[in-house]
């Protein structure tokens, strides 16, 4: 089958399925991507996620994972919530108002694929979604969905930053999108400047071990390296909330992610949490993968 027509099919096809937009890239890194990340771990930005210390190498070339790839389909999802929760003072970022993420967005990737095995027999793919060593947000700007923004975050000119990626690796060969030439504003710290643990180190770079959300998230030790100076218990928003294509975007409430029961609890309903109830209303949604014990610990801290 022809390329182009092959390649309006498929994103004609994952928009339907929901996605806020979709893009083509080719299955190469460029080397400043690979020279950054490794700089970024000699320099202990990771903190004490060692997934991201391990297979490089393969990150460097996704022909590693999936020998076939010729080209990449790239999704990108919002979630950013059309009603903002403020009932209680314990703060949750926007991603985990909902269904874990990583789960939703590769349920439509297989849809996806299963869409593109049926138009053409000869394809077949890998389905990734923060869950692989890809550089997930180079080539979703690759693709055309973006640009990397200051706060080290993918920026979409109309989605802003509030949205979730993952991709395809196709055996097949789609036409490839060409990236977004924009770029955040020369004169724009804001997201730096907000930043309450200076995470934010310079324009681009984020120190992990700085950061609230990874301290609230990642970090699984019982005591916190450092005062945590906000009121979220689980992920941080602020270098977010400030940011200038955030205050303009599009703000649809995505079908993926309809906010759940406990965007809505008071005070005393986080403070009162028990396993039962973290079972029963929180499996399932991205406060999951925090885990019980470290919520706990997080909410105790504030």
């Amino acid at each position: 089958m022809m390329k182009i027509p092959l390649t309006r099919q498929v994103k004609e096809y994952a928009l339907s399925l929901g996605f806020n937009d979709v893009g083509i890239s080719l299955p190469e890194i460029k080397q400043k991507d690979y020279e950054a990340l490794i700089t970024y771990l000699d320099r202990h930005y990771h903190g004490k996620m060692a997934f991201l210390n391990e297979k490089t190498e393969r990150r460097r070339n996704i022909s590693m994972l999936y020998p076939e790839a010729k080209s990449l389909i790239m999704v990108l999802a919002s979630y950013a919530p059309a009603i903002m929760s403020n009932r209680s003072r314990y703060k949750i970022s926007y991603y985990t108002y909902s269904h874990d993420y990583h789960k939703v967005i590769k349920s439509k990737l297989q849809d996806l694929l299963r869409f593109i095995k049926n138009v053409d027999s000869h394809a077949d793919g890998m389905i990734f979604c923060d869950t692989l060593p890809i550089f997930e947000k180079s080539y979703a700007a690759a693709a055309g969905l973006g640009w990397i923004g200051k706060n080290s975050l993918l920026i979409n000119p109309i989605y802003g930053s509030y949205c979730v990626i993952g991709g395809i690796a196709l055996n097949i060969e789609l036409s490839p999108d060409k990236p977004i030439q924009q770029k955040c504003p020369e004169n724009c710290n804001k997201c730096i400047d907000a930043c309450p643990t200076k995470a934010l180190i310079k324009p681009y770079i984020l120190d992990a071990s700085r950061c609230v959300s990874y301290l609230t998230v990642e970090n699984k030790e019982d005591k916190m390296p450092f005062e945590n100076p906000t009121s979220y218990i689980a992920g941080c928003d602020i270098c977010q909330k400030v940011c200038p294509y955030n205050n303009r975007a599009v703000h649809s409430q995505n079908v993926f992610f309809t906010p759940q029961s406990h965007v809505y609890w008071t005070d005393n309903e986080w403070e009162t949490l028990t396993t039962s109830t973290f079972k029963k209303q929180l499996s399932g949604t991205s406060l999951s993968r925090i885990g019980l014990k470290t919520l706990r610990r997080n909410i105790k801290l504030i």
